[in-house]
């Protein structure tokens, strides 16, 4: 039986595996002797990607701070705030976390301009 089974695994790989009982040539040895001899061809170094220019908000204009937080010239310490407050929830920076790069910095520019126009507000008002 064990005899059987090593005559009929024999011939199954003999017939469905033939390159295994297939003999190197001397075209193959050259071949292989050619390859493992021969230096190894490096690709050149790949260049990095270009990295983009950072994007420069806009220079402050010299608005007045009741223009730019949208209240009366005269206006109260609670009305500034609550303006102040109100454009903020507007011009977040989290907000537009996932638009353009331009919108982004854009959101920026006009948050650092409303945190300006702030705090010259309380300074004139005391």
């Amino acid at each position: 039986m064990i005899v059987s089974g090593l005559v009929i695994g024999y011939w199954f790989i003999s017939v469905f595996v033939p390159n295994a009982k297939r003999e190197r040539t001397d075209a193959d040895r050259h071949a292989a002797q050619q390859r493992d001899s021969a230096p190894p061809v490096l690709a050149p170094p790949a260049e990095p990607p270009p990295v983009p220019a950072p994007i420069d908000p806009p220079p402050l204009p010299t608005r007045a701070w009741h223009e730019v937080l949208g209240v009366a010239p005269d206006a109260g310490r609670t009305d500034i705030r609550e303006a102040y407050e109100a454009a903020l929830l507007r011009h977040s920076p989290e907000d537009v976390a996932s638009l353009t790069a331009e919108k982004r910095a854009l959101a920026r520019f006009r948050t650092r301009e409303l945190h300006e126009a702030y705090e010259v507000a309380l300074r004139a008002r005391g």
